[in-house]
């Protein structure tokens, strides 16, 4: 979203360890092979001997590229759910709720992108692992895309002065969560304009 100019040095004695480097035929068969065996199996039940079997590389070399689990599915998640296919500057808060949360719910009918998040929230009570994806990736590394709209419409007077964006954010990730975790495949219109209609009148309720 933002562009720096910035000038890299580089030290032609620093030379970068062998292996490390993805090969990306390897990488894309690995994050397909998990999206084919969720979709099969569900997230607790695809294990990474699995993928790897699945995708035709060693174990090792997962873990060399995605030291757990969570890592690894959160990237497939990060993949399926592509934050700029979400993100528009319509003028108007509702056009932007209802595009964000249209391509969104798109994603979750017809991806496994729900299984997989539902697995990151089960793992996260007692995996450290998966509480740091689920929050630096889920949460706090996709937050802009709620409070940004909801920004632009406090300075253009669609919601109050005063209102706390981050708190209306928070509700909403909160409604579509529990959606997740109890019905899955409920993600259509009704849903979405009931979240859509939410938003302005909280904005100026708060």
């Amino acid at each position: 979203m933002y562009m720096n100019t910035m000038q890299t040095t580089i030290d032609p004695t620093v030379i970068p360890p062998r292996g490390r480097r993805r090969s990306s035929s390897s990488h894309r068969s690995i994050l397909t092979a998990v999206k084919s065996l969720v979709a099969e199996k569900g997230y607790a039940a695809t294990t990474i001997e699995a993928v790897a079997e699945r995708a035709g590389v060693g174990k090792t070399t997962i873990y060399r590229w995605w030291p757990t689990k969570s890592d690894l599915f959160t990237e497939v998640y990060d993949v399926l759910v592509a934050p700029e296919e979400l993100i528009t500057d319509s003028g108007n808060l509702n056009e932007d709720m209802q595009h964000l949360l249209n391509a969104l719910f798109k994603i979750y009918r017809r991806t496994v992108a729900p299984e997989i998040l539902a697995g990151l929230i089960s793992d996260a009570q007692h995996n450290e692992d998966a509480r740091r994806n689920l929050k630096g990736g889920m949460v706090i590394g996709r937050r802009d895309l709620l409070t940004a709209p909801l920004i632009r419409a406090r300075k253009r007077g669609e919601i109050a002065k005063g209102v706390d964006v981050d708190f209306i954010a928070d509700l909403i990730v909160g409604a579509i969560w529990h959606k997740i975790l109890t019905k899955p495949r409920r993600f259509d219109g009704k849903f979405r304009k009931s979240l859509c209609r939410m938003v302005p009148t909280l904005g100026n309720a708060l």
